[in-house]
């Protein structure tokens, strides 16, 4: 009998620890979003030498190095897939860019527009001219980030739902053509 009473109190003790750990785990994997969209850019190379902390614009040399390859020479060899930038997106869906048509997106001197100022010989005015230049990983000075945020408990949480390099030839001129590590959005 009394064999019986501590089986019994035993499955309880369990039961209770199953539930209450169930219990637990649910309020901690809540998730309340913040935002489902949300982009800004981040700079990744400055040419500031002057900074007091040279790391709150710039990333470790091998690290960057690394970064860089897999958001230029990986995404134009085809090994990582890459997706249209559509300036005027709602972002809801993604083109994908062909693997076979990739490479025209680094093709020299067809991909990046930049522009410059320059004076008008009849107004005497200034106007931005544009001019093609050659997508180099070199240019890579900033992301672009489309990403999710929200709560998990009490814990402040951001899911990255793409990455866009953003092309800098010089200050104030900046281009993207594409994003990758795209995940399904919902």
């Amino acid at each position: 009998m009394k064999t019986i009473k501590v089986l019994v109190v035993s499955l309880l003790c369990m039961i209770s620890t199953l539930v209450y750990a169930q219990q637990g785990s649910t309020e901690v994997n809540s998730k309340k979003v913040i935002t489902k969209k949300i982009m800004y850019d981040v700079q990744i190379v400055s040419n500031r030498v002057n900074e007091v902390d040279w790391f709150w614009q710039n990333m470790i040399e091998n690290d960057l190095d690394q970064l860089l390859t897999i958001l230029f020479d990986d995404v134009k060899n085809g090994i990582i897939q890459a997706y249209v930038y559509d300036y005027d997106g709602d972002y809801a869906s993604f083109e994908s860019i062909p693997k076979d048509g990739i490479k025209d997106y680094f093709e020299e001197n067809a991909n990046l527009m930049g522009s410059y100022l320059e004076n008008d010989e009849e107004t005497g005015s200034q106007i931005e001219v544009y001019a093609p230049y050659p997508a180099k990983k070199s240019y890579i000075q900033e992301l672009r980030f489309l990403e999710e945020w929200y709560y998990e408990g009490d814990v402040f949480c951001k899911r990255v739902i793409s990455v866009a390099p953003i092309f800098v030839l010089y200050e104030g001129c900046k281009d993207i053509f594409y994003w990758v590590n795209i995940e399904a959005v919902n």
